[in-house]
C-alpha cells in the first residue's frame, strides 16, 4: 500500500504483536485516503470528496456542521431544518454550512466549483457540475 505506514506495537499479556495499518495523509487542504483506507462519516461533519482514479486515491475536505445565532422569523415561529440540525424561518430561508440564505438565493458550494439555492421548503439544491483534478481540489 503506498499510504505511509506506522508499526503498533500491541503488547498482550508476556506476547508481543506487532500489527501495520495505514493512516490517512494531509494533501494540501484534503485528506488523502487510499483505497482500503475507510473515509470518515459523521452526521456533524459535510464531507466533499474527488477521486483520483490512477492512484486510486480520494481526496477529501471535511467541515463541521454550524448553525448560525437563531433570530425572530418575520411570519410565524423557528421551525427545524429539513435535516433536524438547525432551526430556520419555515418558507423565509435556508441554513447551509453555518449561514442563512433567503429563499432563491444563490450562493457558492463548499466544493466551491457548484452553485447552491435555497429552496421554498428550507432544502438546499445545489449544481452538480464535475470537481476539478486533486491538485486544484485540494489547493496544491
Amino acid at each position: 500500500m503506498l499510504a505511509t505506514q506506522y508499526s503498533l506495537l500491541l503488547w498482550i499479556g508476556f506476547l508481543g504483536i506487532s500489527v501495520t495499518t495505514a493512516f490517512p495523509e494531509q494533501y494540501g487542504d484534503c485528506i488523502k485516503f487510499y483505497e482500503m483506507d475507510p473515509i470518515p462519516q459523521s452526521s456533524e461533519i459535510e464531507t466533499i470528496c474527488v477521486n483520483e482514479t490512477v492512484t486510486n486515491a480520494t481526496f477529501c475536505l471535511f467541515y463541521p456542521i454550524s448553525c448560525p445565532e437563531p433570530v425572530a422569523c418575520m411570519q410565524g415561529p423557528l421551525l427545524p431544518t429539513p435535516d433536524g440540525k438547525c432551526l430556520m424561518c419555515p418558507g423565509q430561508e435556508c441554513i447551509y454550512n453555518g449561514d442563512a440564505y433567503a429563499v432563491g438565493e444563490p450562493f457558492q458550494g463548499l466544493d466551491n466549483v457548484n452553485t447552491c439555492y435555497c429552496q421554498a421548503d428550507g432544502r438546499v439544491n445545489c449544481s452538480n457540475d464535475p470537481l476539478p483534478a486533486p491538485d486544484v481540489f485540494c489547493g496544491i
